[in-house]
Formats: C-alpha cells, structure tokens, sequence
C-alpha cells in the first residue's frame, strides 16, 4: 500500500492532548517531526503548562502549518481539580474538546487518549467535527493471555468494556481507532469495522551507541563497574513495582548483594518521594547492594545511555493495563527485562522472547528473578534477534505514517 502523504489540501485537523507527563509529549514530537512532510494545518490544543514544561517541542522547526492554542489558565485549574473523580474528569476533558474543537472548527480531531472519551462517544453525545483517537488500555481480553487466572470480575469488566465500545464505534462522528495492542484488533473490528480500527506501533526514537557518553554517565552516576546493573526506568512511583522491587534486595544473600546495582532513573512521584528515600537510606546503610538514585526528569535525547548501562531492565508494573515503551527501549538496546507477569507486558515479553516474567507483586519472586539474572539464566528468556525485531515495529516513522496516512484518507 502506498502511503504518501504529500497533498496539496485547506484540511484542518485538531489535535487533543491535556497530558504533559509520560509518553504523551513524545508521541506529539514523533508527529511534528512527520508533519514537515504533508500540507495539512495542524492546531494542537494542550494545556499551558505544556508550553513550559515541553519548550523543545514547541520550538521544533514546521513549515508554517502547526499552531499551538492552549488552554485558557482557569480551564487548565477546573481540569486538574476534576481528576479526584474519574467521571469529573471524563466529563470535563469532554466539554473542553467540545469547546476548543467548537472554536477552532477543524475537519477532524485526533484525541490523543481517546479511552476517556469511550462513555461520551457510547452514549452518543454531540460532537462538533469527526473524531478520531488513541485506545491505551483495553483489558477486555486478558482472559486469553497466557498467566491470566479465572476471575470472575474481570469477566463482567470485559463484557462491559466491549458493549461501551461496541456502542462508541457506532457514534456517527467517529471515524478511526488506533490501539497500542496487538491482540485487541481482531476483536475491535468485530464491534465496529475492519476499516476503522488499526493497530498502531507505540513509538521510541533510538540513537546510536555512543561509548564515550555511556562511560562517562557511569562516571557521573558513581556506577560500580565490576556489578551488574538492574535499571528502573522512568517516574518512579508505585505503579511501577519500585516499593516490591526495594524490599526483595534484602533477600538476597550478602554475596548476591555485593554483585548488584539497582539504577533508579527518573523523578520520583511527589506523594511516594519521602517514603522511598527513606527505605532506600535504609537499605544502603544495611546492604552491600548499590542503589544510584538519578532523580530527575530525562529528556529524550539522554535516554539511550541510561539503557547501555544496564544488564537487566524493569518491567515490574503493578497490575499494569496496556503498553509500556520501557519494553521498547529495553529491546532496542538489545537487554532483556525482568517483567510482570500480567496482562499485555507479559503476554509480549513471552511471545517475543523479551525477558523473563515473574510475579511482580511477590518480592520473593522479584528477588528469585534477580537471583537468575545474576547468575546468568535470562539467556534462556531472551533473543537479540527477536528483541530486534520487535522494537523495528515501533518506530516513530510507523507510528506517524499509519496516523496521518489513515486520517488524511478520511
């Protein structure tokens, strides 16, 4: 299929994205880097503080057909206290679509977390252009993974989650569905269109090794070069496993301690920030492990070298539902991860041999799972070739050419 995109069009498309954290920032920059080649408007709503927080994004060079229009500063302040309810929030990220999109009166809208829009869109309320979007988080069919027990709960959840978006398929303004999960498509096809749900690549820019800035972030970090590094990517928060990951350290014996450095890299979650560096001054006062603490944002362009340093990668979601570009990077860089067991994360890490799976919720199996790496034994879980393959599927390229090639055929 040829996916040009280059046409000469009055198009107007809106952009949605409140989000300033996580994956939410790279995903806009993949986009503008592909929008040079196309001539179609752009206009990307977000709230103020993306303007700050993302300067690099907003100063990256288009030709004249990208603006940014953010949110007013007391729309912004009525957002953020809508998210003690996940209804309020739902409700008002709706009404502040409709009202941008209202104004700006774009041919199409991409809503770039489309999963909150899922009630609006299934209990057909009016929208005021044609809505495309992001689906991050289906679970509606965990039940045919490989570690997923019976539960009879999640069996309703399921038949609830599909009859929502059976019903959000059908709204009249909605025109494509791009998921993050492979194995979600089939069945989203089934409650709409084979034509109008698409499986789209979750994008990671990589960069070349580059030796010298590997060594000398080792250097700076303190790293010990005769240990093996386990690393812990990203906001460092509960949801990632850090608190069961911290306590299976002490598990370990004092042999396998001396051999192990724990690489925590990234911001630590404000309201998990004095408990975990009060337990981590616990354990390096009473352990021979090393636990490096890198605490703060890192920005695309320095990523790479955090995951050249490391031996292993963590993968230890808590109950996670959906993606993780941790996977990605992990796999780009050619290192196996220690990973959940669950949902979506552990059915890739098993069907393309990414690492090894484990109960992350258990520290006794955390530290069983350190226990393996050390000694060796991920060899078993991991192929380079098929960790090659699978972060070769997840380009920024694919991610944008299957966006902007599906919107821009509407």
């Amino acid at each position: 299929m040829n996916k040009s995109t280059t046409c000469a069009t009055s198009k107007k498309i809106l952009l949605f994205e409140l989000n300033i954290v996580g994956h939410h920032a790279g995903y806009i920059r993949h986009l503008l880097n592909y929008w040079n080649r196309i001539n179609i408007e752009l206009v990307i709503i977000v709230s103020p503080d993306f303007l700050k927080v993302h300067k690099e994004i907003v100063a990256l060079p288009t030709k004249g057909t990208v603006k940014w229009y953010p949110i007013t500063t007391e729309d912004a302040q009525w957002y953020e206290s809508s998210k003690y309810s996940i209804l309020r929030h739902t409700w008002a990220e709706w009404k502040l679509f409709c009202r941008y999109a209202s104004i700006i009166k774009p041919d199409h809208a991409i809503v770039m977390y489309l999963d909150r829009f899922q009630l609006p869109l299934a209990l057909r309320l009016p929208a005021p252009c044609a809505i495309s979007g992001i689906y991050f988080r289906p679970k509606f069919h965990y039940k045919t993974f490989t570690n997923h027990p019976p539960d009879k709960k999640a069996f309703i959840h399921a038949l609830r989650e599909k009859w929502f978006w059976r019903s959000a398929l059908r709204h009249p303004k909605f025109s494509s569905l791009f998921c993050l999960d492979p194995y979600a498509i089939k069945t989203l096809q089934l409650l709409s269109q084979p034509n109008k749900v698409f499986h789209l690549a979750d994008p990671v820019e990589t960069y070349s090794k580059d030796v010298e800035k590997t060594t000398l972030l080792g250097h700076k970090l303190g790293l010990d070069p005769q240990r093996k590094v386990l690393l812990l990517f990203g906001m460092l928060d509960r949801r990632k496993g850090i608190y069961e990951l911290l306590e299976a350290l002490p598990l370990l014996s004092s042999s396998q301690q001396a051999q192990l450095t724990l690489l925590l890299a990234g911001p630590l979650a404000e309201r998990d920030k004095t408990a975990i560096k009060t337990l981590i001054a616990t354990l390096t006062k009473n352990l021979s492990v090393q636990i490096c603490l890198d605490e703060q944002f890192i920005k695309e362009e320095h990523i790479q070298p955090y995951f050249d340093l490391a031996d292993v990668v963590s993968v230890l979601y808590q109950r996670h539902v959906g993606m993780s570009a941790i996977l990605v990077r992990a796999a780009a860089a050619k290192k196996p991860v220690l990973a959940s067991n669950y949902g979506l994360v552990g059915e890739l890490v098993q069907q393309h041999q990414l690492g090894a799976v484990i109960d992350s919720a258990s520290p006794i199996a955390i530290k069983e799972g350190i226990v393996q790496f050390l000694e060796g034994n991920l060899r078993n879980t991991f192929s380079k070739e098929l960790a090659k393959a699978f972060a070769n599927k997840n380009t920024p390229k694919q991610f944008a050419e299957t966006l902007v090639f599906n919107i821009n055929k509407v």
